[in-house]
């Protein structure tokens, strides 16, 4: 049965990714934005090697031309593409490859963690939803990090809570701290998500009532940063730490981007969710509310990710608004809505619930790879922030 539902997996993730793969022949890359910057980074890295990275330093810091663009500290994104055009050519499609090469592996690692957690059953209907994903379609074909920090987030989540399960497990602590420390190091925000562990600690010591020791908080905060710091050090960094860190802090306030396509209030990514995957938005925030209304309390993942999914953010409402940069809650909407769906399926349909929950899911699916076409290859959005969904569901003029 375990093989069945393997083969399986791997036709839905051949369908999902030859749709993404015939689809890039209408991608149009963008070397005036972000995609440029990472493009010349590699184009550096490929051409000089990792000594060139003293002067994206120097170069970003001293430029200030620069600083609404990414910043060098990324080299967990920018290294491994120069890698790539060492081996395949320096191009827009080299470095597409990094995303498309992450979000095949983020559904691996998905199908891999859920099985052992919710069953071979929900981990493969949970791929097929994550697999024609708008969010992780879109990200897959573009020459940004996202995708990479959509499969290093996931790696994280799931390693700490196996680290949490066993902590005497010195090979699992470890295992967690390089993935979270890479993590950070393809994308700084990524720091944000010590906070949250932080304080998923502190809610087992004070709720829960489990012990938790020194070394849990460091493993998730300082050493994880540490080994940032150090890496970022050895590339020429260290007089640059605090210039640069300054300028990813104030540079929004005096984006006019940033200031006319994404401030708002806290549940405008809510909304644009909704518009990219209304279905799994409704559902998925339905069994939050069933999960904590009906005493389902007890430590467990679900509650796990539901205190991941409102951390998060509570904390992103504080930075500029854009649903692709909270595009790790992807993950645990399209868990809860395939649990509150399971949970329906085998209540009204106790004889075919497995059929009818495929079904839906299907259906689903379909619908999310519909607005993924509408959005992404019919409107070519870049980035996905209200002002061109709504336009691309034409309830505002564009």
């Amino acid at each position: 049965m375990a093989r069945k539902y393997n083969l399986i997996f791997l036709l839905i993730l051949t369908a999902a990714l030859s749709l993404v793969v015939l689809s890039l022949k209408q991608v149009q890359f963008h070397g005036s934005a972000d995609e440029g910057y990472y493009y010349g980074y590699a184009q550096g890295v490929c051409q000089k090697g990792l000594s060139v990275y003293a002067d994206f330093f120097r170069d970003y810091s001293s430029m200030p031309e620069h600083w609404l663009m990414p910043n060098p500290f990324r080299a967990g994104f920018i290294v491994p593409c120069g890698i790539l055009f060492k081996l395949s050519g320096s191009s827009f499609f080299s470095l597409l490859l990094f995303s498309l090469l992450s979000y095949v592996l983020f559904l691996i690692a998905a199908f891999y963690f859920s099985s052992k957690y919710f069953g071979k059953r929900i981990a493969l209907l949970l791929s097929a939803l994550l697999a024609f994903s708008p969010l992780n379609m879109a990200a897959s074909r573009r020459c940004l990090p996202d995708s990479a920090v959509n499969l290093f987030t996931l790696l994280s989540i799931f390693l700490f809570w196996e680290y949490l399960g066993d902590r005497k497990n010195r090979a699992r602590l470890w295992l967690f701290i390089l993935t979270f420390a890479f993590n950070i190091l393809i994308k700084e925000s990524s720091l944000i998500l010590g906070v949250v562990f932080v304080l998923y600690l502190l809610l087992e010591r004070l709720y829960y009532k489990i012990r938790i020791s020194l070394i849990d908080y460091l493993a998730c905060s300082v050493i994880p940063f540490l080994i940032w710091l150090f890496l970022i050090v050895l590339l020429g960094g260290w007089k640059y730490l605090f210039i640069i860190g300054k300028i990813i802090l104030t540079s929004p306030g005096s984006n006019n981007y940033a200031m006319l396509f994404g401030q708002g209030p806290w549940f405008r990514y809510l909304i644009d969710y909704f518009l990219i995957s209304p279905w799994i938005f409704i559902f998925g925030l339905s069994f939050i509310f069933y999960h904590l209304l009906t005493g389902e309390k007890k430590r467990g993942l679900a509650s796990y990710y539901i205190f991941i999914f409102a951390l998060t953010l509570a904390i992103f409402d504080l930075f500029t608004k854009n649903v692709r940069y909270v595009s790790m809650l992807d993950f645990p909407l399209r868990l809860f809505a395939l649990l509150l769906l399971d949970r329906f399926a085998q209540r009204l349909f106790p004889k075919k619930a497995t059929l009818m929950l495929a079904l839906a899911v299907a259906a689903i699916a379909v619908f999310d790879y519909l607005n993924f076409y509408n959005f992404f290859i019919v409107y070519k959005i870049y980035d996905p922030v209200s002002y061109f969904l709504l336009g691309a569901k034409r309830m505002i003029p564009i």
